[in-house]
């Protein structure tokens, strides 16, 4: 799932980001008809504006072997972004619960 924001920036939900974004959007609107499309315009519209103005990030780990990870937190829901910036490109790896520990977030690509 790969889209382009207004600036010609592109970002991309890689498979398991994509999952979880499905998972969320299901249970939500389990929860109550029409939220789990909130969520999912929250997802997107938070996703948009990384390529922006690159929001404040907090790195998740940092090695010279791989990639550095940030995250930045949804404003309504309690969930955050986990992306690496590629040039052009960012690369979303989760869209992971607050509450969740992010530990398990190392082995995605």
């Amino acid at each position: 799932m790969e889209n382009e924001n207004k600036k010609g920036e592109s970002y991309r939900f890689e498979p398991e980001a994509r999952k979880d974004l499905e998972d969320s959007f299901l249970w939500y609107e389990k929860q109550k008809k029409g939220l789990g499309l909130e969520f999912a315009n929250e997802v997107f519209d938070t996703a948009e504006e990384l390529g922006k103005k690159r929001r404040s990030t907090v790195e998740m780990h940092s090695n010279p072997s791989i990639s550095s990870v940030k995250k930045t937190k949804l404003k309504r829901f309690p969930f955050s972004l986990y992306y690496v910036l590629k040039e052009t490109l960012i690369s979303i790896v989760a869209v992971w619960h607050d509450r969740r520990n992010p530990e398990s977030l190392k082995n995605r690509k």
